[in-house]
């Protein structure tokens, strides 16, 4: 099969070149291993094709970087910048166009039973740190390491960052009671009529993001959102909508737990003294 594919790309680019393509020069040698040569006169980049004695096929660019990299035996392919990166994709958009732009798309499709995955990735061994999937972003609204448009599910523990030594102005929170007894739990159903966005179906329990942040302001934030429409790529339009940090909620209710508990304790004590007077 390596052959043939060697074979199928030798005669394409000869093909080209029988185009009139006259900025291309191409190279065909053999030095301990296949090799095919193409350098364009005017920026002098070379780019090598070559399968070496492993039986991997390469592309490197400038006689060095290896941008790519396809193995017939475990039929895995590379792509990458550097030799440290098994699988990459750069994209710079440069332009000023508001158009949706997507680095990395996976899609999902086909009929019949069985499970489909858009982007799959799996973490193994045991040293070092491994990453199945890994996201990262810059601070502030409209930035999201990780970003999903419908329901999450994970069957793992879910941690967050909480290290002291990452912290500052560190203060108790006090009046833990007060803030739970204005909080306004509800039921509700999310609507079903707002296009490009996944909403969870049923009947919910929560907070309405408008009422929370009158009371704990630092659990809300409001961000712009892309919309996805049918085909599942962001069709240029944004939703303002406002989010509630739930992990956040539950210091508020220990401290609420531990200021109750403080009330009965001493009305305890008052009850233990009001029958000793008696």
């Amino acid at each position: 099969m390596m052959k043939k594919l060697i074979l199928t790309l030798l005669f394409a680019t000869i093909a080209t070149v029988s185009f009139g393509q006259t900025n291309t020069i191409i190279q065909a040698r053999s030095n301990g291993a296949s090799q095919l040569r193409l350098e364009s006169n005017i920026g002098g980049e070379l780019f090598d094709l070559r399968v070496n004695n492993d039986g991997i096929l390469r592309f490197i660019a400038n006689g060095s970087t290896e941008a790519m990299q396809i193995d017939d035996d475990t039929r895995n392919v590379g792509v990458g910048i550097g030799s440290n990166d098994f699988v990459k994709f750069r994209s710079n958009f440069n332009t000023a166009s508001s158009d949706p732009q997507t680095g990395l798309q996976g899609d999902a499709q086909g009929s019949g039973t069985g499970s489909r995955f858009g982007v799959f990735g799996t973490a193994s061994n045991n040293t070092g740190n491994r990453y199945g999937v890994y996201g990262s972003s810059a601070t502030g609204t409209g930035r999201w390491g990780v970003y999903c448009s419908g329901n999450f599910y994970h069957t793992g523990s879910f941690t967050s960052t909480s290290d002291g030594r990452l912290k500052t102005n560190t203060k108790s929170l006090v009046n833990g009671l007060d803030l739970v007894m204005k909080l306004k739990p509800k039921t509700y159903q999310f609507k079903n009529d707002i296009k490009g966005i996944e909403l969870s179906k049923g009947p919910q329990i929560g907070f309405v993001a408008q009422e929370l942040e009158k009371v704990i302001p630092e659990l809300v934030s409001t961000d712009m959102h892309d919309m996805i429409d049918e085909s599942g790529k962001a069709s240029g339009e944004q939703m303002e909508i406002k989010g509630i940090n739930y992990l956040g909620i539950i210091p508020v209710l220990t401290k609420a737990i531990q200021d109750q508990q403080e009330l009965i304790l001493k009305l305890e004590a008052r009850i233990t003294q009001l029958e000793k007077s008696k």
